[in-house]
């Protein structure tokens, strides 16, 4: 939090709104399939004001074999996603986690 205000300014911090995994942050339909990630994504850009175009979209599987419950030991193993800067920032999200609706 403290490099975030440094960034950016104790203002942001004062006039942002908190963004929740509602209906009213998210109303778009979410299926689990690459087009509701992907609008999910651009939403996402928008409360930050980033422009969409700057962002790209990968979707990768890891081999984990059985997934395990939330909360279980083994449910820490393997990766949610990846984050790659470049001239385009590549957000990679790892597909056994598209069906994770958090609302």
């Amino acid at each position: 939090m403290g490099w975030l205000a440094g960034q950016y300014g104790m203002e942001m911090w004062r006039m942002a709104r908190a963004v929740e995994p509602t209906d009213e942050f998210f109303p778009d339909r979410y299926d689990g399939t690459e087009a509701a990630v992907q609008n999910m994504l651009n939403r996402v850009c928008g409360f930050f004001k980033v422009d969409a175009k700057r962002v790209v979209l990968r979707l990768y599987l890891e081999n984990r074999g059985i997934r395990a419950p939330v909360g279980s030991p083994m449910a820490t193993t393997g990766s949610a996603g990846r984050y790659e800067a470049g001239e385009k920032e590549t957000v990679a999200i790892e597909t056994s986690n598209l069906g994770d609706d958090c609302r």
